[in-house]
């Protein structure tokens, strides 16, 4: 279910190893049209302590056709903005998937499907368990369940904490759309 609207993102309690998604124009990226320059909504410093300090993937999916040229555009504002960084690792590539959606590192273009495009290129929601032979003191077995890249969880008696997806836009149907398909996604609409 879509949260109401919140005009300071900072203002959300972002945990530990989250998912953090943004829709890039009117949402993280302002234009101000007096002085025809861009800003980020977010501080720099604010987001990479969210990245390095909490553990948190950090992604901008935008609503733009899915080309190359889109995309590069999309990374000289990131650049021009500083926040490169926050959201593409060093010798990451662009990845263009024809017709669904072009990404390098977190920064990624698609259509509409902002979602289903999450889904894919992030692993969220892909639990895989493995079981351990270690008993810990109270006598539970435990089991190892791996979300998303890597991110191993420690789980006992089906119990499985699964990273939070936290997800800002700045238009309703975005926000209604990834709060039905991405699970337990705590989504905000950004005024």
């Amino acid at each position: 279910m879509p949260t109401s609207g919140c005009t300071d993102i900072t203002s959300v309690g972002i945990s530990d190893g989250s998912f953090v998604v943004f829709d890039w124009d009117n949402t993280l990226k302002l234009y101000n049209k007096e002085t025809k320059s861009i800003s980020s909504r977010v501080d720099r410093d604010v987001l990479l302590a969210w990245k390095r300090g909490r553990g948190c993937r950090m992604y901008i999916i935008s609503a733009i056709s899915p080309s190359r040229l889109n995309l590069e555009t999309l990374l000289m504002e990131v650049e021009r903005l500083g926040l490169r960084d926050v959201f593409v690792e060093p010798g990451e590539g662009i990845v263009l998937v024809p017709g669904r959606y072009a990404r390098k590192g977190g920064v990624v273009v698609c259509g509409y499907d902002k979602a289903e495009t999450f889904l894919e290129i992030s692993g969220f929601g892909g639990v895989e368990f493995t079981q351990d032979d270690d008993e810990h003191a109270d006598g539970i077995s435990a089991s190892t369940a791996k979300v998303a890249d890597n991110v191993a969880l420690e789980t006992s008696k089906n119990r499985v904490s699964v990273p939070a997806v936290f997800f800002f836009d700045d238009e309703e149907v975005n926000v209604n759309n990834f709060s039905s398909i991405v699970p337990g996604s705590m989504c905000y609409l950004v005024k």
